[in-house]
């Protein structure tokens, strides 16, 4: 059957998106590493590539079912091979986009890629009445917000983390009492995102997981503390050094932490139409209730780390060097803030841009230090790749559903509504 053929087309077609995410979103969630100097390229490249297939296989079924069944509605197109050639024509276009931008060092939205990619080719088949215009309101809103919060949160968490840290005497004993506080309270925000993730139906108690929380961030607390006193890492001489280097070591964890996340949303702009074409070949139907096979998420994680490893370090360079000089506080704040914005996002099955989203971060933290710290002609050549990404998108996938069209459907004239 000619789906069948597509379905296995489109298997290849999410590895080389998947190549082509990691390759850019992947590598925002490790750039503010990289540039405030936390993680070598080699160390951001190995973190990033081991964390974003983790949180891709184990975290990223929600928003793998809203891009496969939740931007168009599948039952005006009734023709099952017409609709799967239709998400093969918006994996390759939004594919060969990000690729394109990845190779220009631009860090550009996945996400909008695949999902212009989607509605592209939907209107051009049925009209514009096919796309969940309520569904894509929200998505887009998601969209336009996302990096303005972001920029706020960060330079919020600037400043309080700086105003947490300052006194007018026995500083370095206070970097030594608030350091390990923000340790165990990453800490435990992270157990909370990853238990409710990977364990939505759990029948444990609250009062459960509630005390298992405290039992980790305490630890983590203790363990902060015992690396705080080492009278080799505390400069007593400097209290800056001893906060820029106490932060580093927290970067580190964090950037973690945002990788994971990365790979729990993005990786559904790569097998969202990939997941389509399988309930199509299965059951004949969309559905973005149907839970995602793991082999589908194990294709989209395993292309999201070879992606990091291959092409990731020129979006590395121009999100971590490029925007703003950073320095390990803000480094922390940039990804602290993207993701736990990339968490709640998946967790509502929002496909939102983890390179907007670290963007936004990253010129947060350059804001609460003035203007002055941003580099305005980096930042307009970013933005021109985002408002370009929907539109580009969308008429690739129309120009390659079109050619298959052509070749598969010779008979058959698309008709918009």
């Amino acid at each position: 059957m000619l789906i069948d053929v597509v379905f296995y087309a489109a298997i290849v077609g999410a590895a080389i998106m998947a190549f082509s995410i990691g390759g850019n979103g992947a590598a925002s969630s490790m750039a503010s590493a990289y540039g405030a100097r936390a993680l070598t390229m080699r160390q951001a490249v190995f973190v990033a590539a081991v964390a974003n297939f983790v949180g891709a296989v184990f975290l990223g079924g929600a928003v793998t079912a809203t891009v496969a069944g939740g931007i168009i509605d599948a039952t005006e197109i009734p023709d099952a091979n017409q609709l799967a050639v239709g998400m093969l024509s918006a994996l390759l276009a939004a594919g060969l986009f990000v690729l394109v931008a990845t190779i220009m060092g631009l860090p550009v939205a996945t996400s909008q890629a695949i999902v212009g990619a989607i509605a592209g080719f939907g209107v051009l088949v049925a009209g514009w009445g096919v796309v969940y215009w309520d569904a894509m309101i929200v998505i887009i809103v998601a969209w336009v917000i996302t990096p303005f919060v972001a920029a706020a949160m960060a330079w919020a968490l600037v400043r309080f983390i700086r105003f947490s840290l300052k006194t007018e005497s026995h500083r370095t004993k206070r970097i030594v009492e608030v350091v390990p506080i923000w340790m165990a309270s990453v800490g435990m925000i992270v157990m909370i995102f990853v238990v409710e993730e990977m364990f939505p139906d759990t029948t444990v108690s609250l009062a459960t997981i509630g005390l298992l929380l405290i039992a980790i961030s305490t630890i983590v607390y203790v363990l902060g503390y015992r690396l705080m006193v080492d009278r080799h890492f505390v400069r007593r001489d400097d209290p800056e050094e001893t906060i820029q280097e106490s932060f580093k070591r927290l970067q580190i964890f964090t950037s973690g932490y945002l990788s994971l996340a990365h790979g729990a949303n993005d990786v559904a702009n790569a097998i969202g139409p990939v997941f389509a074409i399988y309930l199509l070949a299965r059951q004949g139907v969309l559905s973005p209730d149907v839970e995602v096979p793991l082999w589908i998420l194990l294709i989209g994680g395993i292309g999201l780390a070879a992606g990091v490893a291959g092409i990731a370090a020129r979006v590395i360079r121009t999100v971590g060097e490029g925007i703003t000089e950073l320095e390990n506080v803000r480094g922390f704040s940039a990804d602290f803030t993207t993701a736990s914005m990339l968490m709640v996002a998946s967790h509502f099955g929002l496909p939102v841009s983890a390179a907007q989203t670290a963007v936004g971060a990253v010129t947060g933290t350059g804001l609460a230090h003035g203007k002055a710290d941003l580099n305005a002609r980096v930042l307009l050549r970013i933005l021109a790749s985002w408002l370009l990404t929907v539109p580009v998108a969308a008429v690739l996938s129309i120009a390659i559903y079109l050619l298959f069209e052509a070749i598969l459907f010779p008979a058959t004239t698309a008709v918009p509504a």
